[in-house]
């Protein structure tokens, strides 16, 4: 008898493990995409220069640039009124965005500059030559 008791309790708990299941591995993935959120936020850094275009799970959009970005929500400006919004990191569907990483102004820089110095160099090889 405590046999089959230990059985039916051993298929119950067995069950509701299976049943429960779907529910763990969908909270892992909801604060997954909620930390790549976060990470695409702060690689567009903030500032003017940082806009960026955000769709939510309501299928709202928003467009402006990142004002502030805290630990568990960003705060948005709206380019032409200014009005701020803030808006927690789970409720983000999407985030596209456009702003220059540092080392992409760099490269930019001294790109100019390498052109710069090879049409000066040139000049000047031209000026000698005559």
């Amino acid at each position: 008898m405590t046999k089959q008791l230990l059985s039916l309790n051993l298929i119950a708990t067995l069950l509701l493990s299976l049943l429960n299941a779907p529910h763990a591995f969908g909270k892992d993935k909801a604060a997954e995409h909620t930390a790549k959120v976060k990470a695409a936020i702060a690689k567009l850094g903030v500032g003017e220069q940082a806009r960026v275009s955000i769709t939510r799970y309501d299928k709202t959009k928003l467009s402006g640039y990142i004002h502030e970005a805290g630990s568990d929500a960003v705060t948005i400006a709206d380019l032409q009124s200014g009005a701020k919004r803030t808006i927690p990191y789970a409720d983000i569907k999407a985030v596209k965005g456009k702003n220059l990483s540092t080392g992409a102004k760099i490269g930019i820089g001294v790109a100019i500059g390498i052109g710069v110095a090879a049409i000066g160099f040139y000049i000047l090889l031209r000026a000698l030559a005559d």
